[in-house]
């Protein structure tokens, strides 16, 4: 089959805002009102660590420590209490942490109460484990480990809440950004290209608004008669044509979904799956469950390993199915010498990985036209994170920003857009809900 020319679309947390994502700070504040832990204090958990990490780092303000610091410390905490209920010296003094649970003695003080049941259960390797001011909260474990296994319920509560507040927003109904977002499908169809859809968001919008007439991959089988790369259930990755099919339409969730889960235990134990398979749920069939969070290890070192990534070891996570087919489909897809343009959309540019893939693309003498639809204001400097030509970070676009801001210096501004004739990257001046009104893409 001769390939078709294809755009590349790469989706970030900006780019759900139109449908009322939620940027990072809300996102906090909402997982911090939804935990029901409470330390020994009976304070809410969340918000307990998130002031203590802001004391530990130099003063900050609570408010700069936001949910996926939240998140690492849980399961760096959950890592540290690991080895030491197992007694692995090892790991126990590498944590990563180890130098804050030596600093911060409240952290260890303000860990609930622990009662256990002195009932014997099989072979007494069992308890029944309570915590004060948890009273929703039991733990059976084995072994007598209360306190990782009390980490590992706060971070499961903590990315099961996530979930929730994302899929209250995708869910809606949105009527005009559908549409918006449907006739920019339509016209890249319409000239003939393959669209290839990345995302780091969590949820399923592009799915929902892509062309009903057009079919779109997600990275899973959705037939129970399987595909011409492989026989599987409904549901099932499909790594093979993950690999091998660039040019279908696609939409890979980069980071997980908020339509993933694991198989049961009891399809796992038939030996009917991979023991950490993810699979897909049609959005009228997510739930939130157990299933939805797992464990894997490496040298011993225990990952947590929920359905959305996120939190300090997200690099880490890449490296699994189906996450690490999706990466390697992206990097493809990028350096592809039918890849006409790259276009990404509410994107902050902060994963080194996917980071230095654009510095790859970048360096090569033949890069495809690059467009960032990024809204910039008098708030967004030079240097900053939030810059998005300071960013993408190469040997060949380092430096470049809008002229008239920093003498003598890139790109100029047209009223739409930050260009220069001279580089294939552009820079979109509003947001995404404008660049799909306004269909400014028509003239990228």
């Amino acid at each position: 089959m001769d390939k078709s020319k294809k755009i590349v679309i790469l989706l970030g947390a900006g780019a759900a805002v139109p449908w009322g994502g939620k940027i990072t700070n809300e996102l906090t504040d909402d997982l911090i009102n939804e935990c029901t832990f409470k330390t020994n204090s009976n304070l809410n958990y969340l918000s307990f660590l998130q002031e203590n990490l802001a004391e530990y780092y130099h003063d900050k303000n609570p408010s700069d420590i936001n949910f996926e610091f939240i998140l690492s410390s849980i399961e760096w905490l959950y890592e540290y209490y690991s080895a030491q209920e197992q007694k692995n010296k090892i790991l126990y003094y590498l944590s990563d942490w180890t130098s804050l649970f030596l600093a911060k003695d409240n952290l260890e003080g303000e860990f609930p109460t622990i009662t256990a049941d002195t009932r014997p259960w099989v072979e007494n390797s069992l308890c029944d484990y309570t915590f004060a001011n948890n009273p929703n909260l039991k733990i059976t474990v084995e072994n007598g480990y209360p306190k990782s296994s009390f980490y590992y319920k706060l971070y499961f509560e903590t990315i099961k809440n996530l979930k929730e507040s994302i899929s209250c927003y995708y869910e809606k109904e949105n009527t005009t950004n559908n549409s918006s977002l449907t006739s920019f499908f339509e016209y890249f169809l319409n000239e003939g290209y393959v669209i290839r859809i990345y995302s780091t968001n969590y949820d399923n919008i592009p799915n929902k608004c892509f062309p009903k007439s057009q079919p779109l991959f997600n990275g899973f089988n959705m037939s129970s008669n399987g595909s011409e790369y492989f026989e599987k259930r409904s549901g099932e990755i499909d790594v093979r044509r993950i690999i091998n099919d660039d040019n279908c339409n696609c939409f890979y969730n980069l980071h997980g979904s908020c339509n993933f889960d694991f198989h049961p235990y009891d399809y796992k134990v038939n030996g009917k799956c991979n023991e950490d398979e993810v699979k897909y749920r049609e959005d009228n069939d997510i739930v939130y469950s157990d299933d939805d969070f797992n464990q894997t290890n490496q040298n011993g070192k225990p990952i947590l390993n929920p359905t959305i990534i996120t939190g300090q070891q997200k690099i880490i996570r890449t490296a699994l199915e189906p996450y690490s087919s999706f990466m390697n489909s992206f990097k493809r897809d990028c350096l592809d010498d039918n890849c006409s343009e790259i276009i990404c959309i509410g994107c902050s540019f902060s994963d080194e990985h996917l980071n230095q893939i654009f510095q790859v693309v970048l360096g090569e003498d033949k890069s495809p036209k690059i467009t960032i639809v990024s809204k910039l204001d008098s708030e967004c400097e030079s240097g900053t994170d939030n810059h998005p030509t300071n960013l993408i970070n190469s040997s060949k676009f380092k430096g470049i920003y809008p002229s008239d801001k920093y003498p003598g210096i890139g790109l100029t501004f047209d009223g739409t857009w930050w260009k220069n004739s001279q580089l294939p990257l552009k820079i979109f001046g509003g947001n995404f809900e404008s660049y799909l009104r306004d269909k400014s893409y028509l003239n990228s």
